[in-house]
């Protein structure tokens, strides 16, 4: 036999081997259950959201100051001053209510935290 034929013919026993070879079974994984007892129950304090008083959630009163050109003959600052009077007043106003925030919530720290109900409420 030539050296091709033979090549051929070991080719073809290979593939004959390949094609009647047993496949390796595939085994499941075994199925783990564990259960689990409930340990003793601890209670943890949870933060509460806080109400603000109303006050502090009321719109700001102040109008915002417009701004004009500063080419304009009646600017300075790029505000007339009317704008300038209407921006200083919107200033202190919010200056007033961040003070307020801050004594606020300077009170709510000095409170002791809120005693928690014994049994869960619903969501809202």
């Amino acid at each position: 036999m030539t050296r091709v034929a033979v090549i051929g013919h070991l080719a073809l026993l290979a593939v004959a081997v390949a094609a009647c070879g047993k496949k390796a079974p595939i085994v499941q994984p075994p199925t783990v259950v564990e259960i689990i007892k409930p340990g003793p129950e601890v209670k943890v304090p949870v933060a509460v959201l806080l109400e603000a008083p109303p006050e502090l959630l009321m719109p700001l009163t102040t109008r915002p100051p417009v701004f004009v050109s500063p080419s304009d003959p009646l600017a300075s600052s790029a505000l007339t001053p009317e704008e300038e009077r209407a921006f200083r007043a919107a200033w202190f106003e919010r200056v007033a209510r961040i003070a307020a925030w801050e004594a606020w919530y300077r009170a709510q720290q000095a409170k002791p935290p809120p005693v928690l109900p014994a049994e869960p409420q619903p969501l809202p």
